[in-house]
């Protein structure tokens, strides 16, 4: 495959199995995408349709089975196990639905674990992380235990983590899936701006039909492939409040738009 400068990650054929023999399990079936540099793309459709699973052979947490695969111009399932984990610590940042904060670590601690593990000096690391805290509003509670801080506050703290070493590609699964509405929408809007100003690839795993909205690109996956690719309401003429109501009615979501195909 020839990788360009647009594009940030291209899979063909794309096969994960799980297991061996009768009990093993086919995730991913022959997924065929391309990810622009700079985009944000959403992964929806149903559970157990191999998002998840997607995002990790991407990120090179797990291995391929089968398939082309280049991510930032490299196939990370032809890396060694070291070689890998730098690769991932360089350019690949996480933003999880757990948070996966350390409990005991403040928040400018836990943001700056990822510049530790590359052998930033603490004192530099910890004040990059200061640093990018503030850009995601927490410059106040840099030095708060996560048990201190509110959901979206925690995630936020992750956003920041995900970050702070300058990823060329980040990937989400379900960032908002357990915040409220409002605090959702507002961790999207730190997370869509500080990706799009630094022209960083974001994919995010979602079940959450608020946050489509913020999308340039929306692919839908089912049952281990992707089936369509949509054009999101980044890249459309937003719905007047009438609209988007009739076209609920209809069964179409009003921030979607297919692209046609030729």
């Amino acid at each position: 495959m020839v990788e360009t400068d647009t594009t940030a990650v291209r899979v063909a054929g794309l096969t994960k199995r799980f297991g061996s023999g009768e009990a093993s399990v086919l995730a991913l079936r022959g997924v065929d995408l391309e990810v622009r540099t700079g985009e944000l793309l959403m992964l929806v459709g149903p559970s157990g349709c191999g998002k998840t699973t997607l995002i990790s052979v991407l990120a090179g947490i797990m291995d391929k089975t089968d398939g082309a695969l280049s991510v930032l111009g490299v196939d990370p399932s032809a890396m060694s196990v070291n070689d890998r984990t730098r690769w991932r610590g360089e350019h690949i940042g996480f933003v999880f639905q757990a948070f996966n904060l350390m409990p005991a670590l403040t928040a400018a601690e836990n943001v700056s674990i990822p510049l530790l593990i590359r052998n930033v000096p603490q004192t530099e690391a910890l004040q990059r992380a200061r640093a990018m805290l503030e850009r995601v509003e927490l410059a106040d509670r840099a030095d708060a235990l996560p048990e201190q801080l509110s959901g979206g506050q925690q995630q936020r703290v992750a956003i920041a983590r995900a970050l702070v070493h300058e990823p060329q590609l980040v990937v989400c699964d379900e960032p908002t899936s357990s915040l409220d509405h409002e605090t959702g929408r507002h961790v999207m809007e730190i997370l869509h701006g500080m990706t799009r100003a630094s022209r960083r690839t974001l994919i995010v795993v979602t079940h959450d039909a608020r946050i489509f909205g913020f999308a340039d690109r929306i692919a839908r996956m089912d049952d281990g492939r992707v089936v369509a690719v949509e054009a999101g309401a980044a890249n459309a003429v937003p719905a007047s409040p009438t609209s988007a109501g009739q076209e609920l009615e209809r069964g179409r979501d009003p921030h979607l738009q297919v692209v046609p195909t030729t």
